[in-house]
C-alpha cells in the first residue's frame, strides 16, 4: 500500500496519517497526532495537504472538525479530471514547441553522409513531401559539384520522386549544364538572371539545410517548422517569377 501512494505523490507522514484515517475513519487533528506520534502542527500541515490532493475531507460534527479519507471513486474521478486537463494541454503544449528550433553543424563527408541519410529517410517515410533546393551553391567547385550530383543520384536510387517532388531555381548561367540535366525527368528546374547563391539551400519536412564547400564540405541543419514553413514561402514566391 505504501508503494503505491508513494507512486501517487504521498510522502511519508502523509502516508502515515492517511494509513490511519484508514483505519479509523473518522479522526480530529488531537487523535490523528495521539495515534502517529506525530507532532499536531505538523499533522495540521499535512492533513491540508492531503486535502488539496483529494485524499482527504474534512467534514464538521457539532461544530468540530474531522477528517476521513475520501471515497476511492471519488480520487479515480479527480485524476481523471486531471487527465482531461492535460489532455487539454497537449495542443499548446504542441503549438509552443513548433517555435523551438535545433541547429546543427554536420562537417565534412561524415556530416554529409548524416544529412543524407536524414534527408531520404525523411522522404521515404512520407516526412518529407518535398525537396526544393534554392540555389547551387558554385558548381565549378568539384566539392558543389559532387555534392549536387549526389543528391539527384541518391534520390531517384531510393525511388523517394514516387512519391514526393523535387525542384531547383537555379541561376540563369547554369542552364543546359550537366548538373542541371541531371533534375530532368524526375524534377523540374527553372531559372533567374543575376541569381548568384554561394550556399545551397535545401527545404523539407520541417527543415531547412544550408550546404556549402569551403576547405570540406559543411551542412547547417535547421529544425524547426515556422522557420521551414518561412523559407518554403520564399522559394514559392521566387519559384513564381522564375523561368523554365
Amino acid at each position: 500500500m505504501e508503494d503505491i501512494l508513494r507512486e501517487l505523490g504521498l510522502e511519508e507522514k502523509e502516508i502515515i496519517i492517511y494509513k490511519s484515517l484508514v483505519k479509523k475513519k473518522q479522526l480530529n487533528a488531537y487523535r490523528v497526532a495521539k495515534d502517529t506520534g506525530i507532532n499536531r502542527s505538523t499533522v495540521y500541515d499535512n492533513l491540508d495537504k492531503l486535502v488539496r490532493k483529494g485524499f482527504v475531507s474534512i467534514i464538521m460534527v457539532h461544530g468540530k472538525k474531522f477528517y476521513q479519507v475520501t471515497q476511492l471513486n471519488k480520487i479515480i474521478s479527480s485524476f481523471k479530471e486531471k487527465e482531461t486537463l492535460v489532455r487539454a494541454l497537449l495542443p499548446e503544449i504542441k503549438k509552443l514547441k513548433a517555435g523551438e528550433a535545433s541547429v546543427e553543424l554536420l562537417e565534412g563527408v561524415e556530416g554529409q553522409r548524416e544529412h543524407f541519410f536524414s534527408l531520404f529517410n525523411l522522404g521515404k517515410t512520407g516526412k518529407a513531401k518535398s525537396l526544393h533546393v534554392i540555389g547551387s551553391g558554385d558548381v565549378s567547385t568539384v566539392g558543389s559539384r559532387l555534392y549536387i550530383r549526389k543528391l539527384i543520384a541518391e534520390w531517384k536510387k531510393l525511388k523517394v520522386s514516387k512519391h514526393s517532388e523535387y525542384k531547383c531555381i537555379w541561376d540563369e548561367s547554369f542552364r543546359n549544364k550537366d548538373v542541371v540535366n541531371q533534375f530532368n525527368p524526375d524534377g523540374e528546374n527553372r531559372f533567374l538572371p543575376n541569381f548568384p547563391c554561394d550556399a545551397t539551400t535545401l527545404i523539407y519536412g520541417d527543415y531547412v539545410a544550408l550546404a556549402f564547400t569551403t576547405d570540406k564540405p559543411y551542412v547547417v541543419r535547421i529544425k524547426n517548422k515556422l522557420i521551414a514553413h518561412t523559407f518554403e514561402f520564399y522559394f514559392k514566391k521566387i519559384w513564381s517569377i522564375s523561368k523554365p
